[in-house]
């Protein structure tokens, strides 16, 4: 199978996950424990980021950063890491600026909460397909593939979660929550279609360097999702800390398992 078919049929199957994982939010909310189920699917999920992000993804930056400069003394994608870290937060904060403004400065909406997780999600997203779209292997395609895919579900279940929470009038009917959910279905797709062109534009080993930097700046906004954009509003209250740490490992382990097999 050609590399170009591979990354085509990622984008179909990563959109055909998101909306499945938007489905299974929306399925959720009508269980009478639909706020447990949601925060447990959340921390799921955030358990999943970061498992992506620091064992998946930018252990495969570094990797590749040491193959192109085996005598750079310098941890570079660390460093790439830590500024994508601040770019997110950048992201963040100018998305909470503006949504207070539209809420007459009432900040900490919890409205406010699910548009900045889609801000920050779409971003993300972007990072991530770009990263698979400048991939030049098969083989690494499909590996990174599978790290996304795994992920998607999560951060669209996260997504959807945090959007039918919101405040009656804050997130609008049901068609919107399924149009939001379906942008951020797209974002991915997109990186992957920029990645690609990238891809086709640079070659050798300004390809790699590319590949390299989208992969540690993918993982910097897995970190930054899972710590600041859910475990922390999760974890501010100590009601059922014990099964949310449990929710939280076990999204963890998933990723943790896979990467005994890619």
């Amino acid at each position: 199978m050609s590399l170009l078919a591979i990354k085509a049929i990622a984008i179909l199957l990563i959109l055909l996950t998101a909306l499945l994982g938007g489905l299974a939010a929306v399925r959720t909310r009508q269980s009478r424990h639909a706020d447990k189920l949601f925060a447990l699917g959340s921390l799921f999920g955030a358990g999943v980021f970061l498992g992506a992000g620091l064992i998946h993804v930018l252990p495969d930056s570094v990797d590749l950063f040491a193959r192109l400069y085996p005598n750079l003394d310098y941890p570079v994608p660390f460093g790439i890491a830590a500024l994508g870290l601040i770019a997110v937060l950048a992201v963040d904060r100018l998305g909470h600026r503006i949504q207070a403004r539209a809420h007459d400065g009432a900040s900490e909406a919890s409205g406010t909460s699910a548009m900045i997780l889609l801000v920050v999600l779409s971003f993300h997203s972007i990072l991530a397909g770009a990263a698979l779209g400048a991939e030049d292997s098969a083989a690494n395609s499909i590996v990174l593939l599978m790290a996304v895919v795994a992920h998607k579900g999560s951060a669209a279940f996260a997504l959807t979660s945090g959007l039918l929470r919101m405040p009656a009038g804050e997130s609008g009917s049901a068609r919107s929550v399924w149009s939001l959910l379906f942008v951020f279905a797209l974002m991915t797709p997109i990186g992957i279609i920029l990645g690609t062109g990238l891809q086709e534009v640079l070659d050798g080993d300004a390809a790699r360097v590319s590949e390299a930097v989208f992969d540690a700046f993918a993982a910097a906004t897995f970190v930054y999702v899972a710590t600041l954009e859910i475990i922390g509003p999760e974890f501010r209250s100590n009601d059922r800390s014990g099964t949310k740490l449990g929710a939280l490992t076990a999204g963890l382990a998933v990723m943790a398992l896979v990467a005994l097999w890619l």
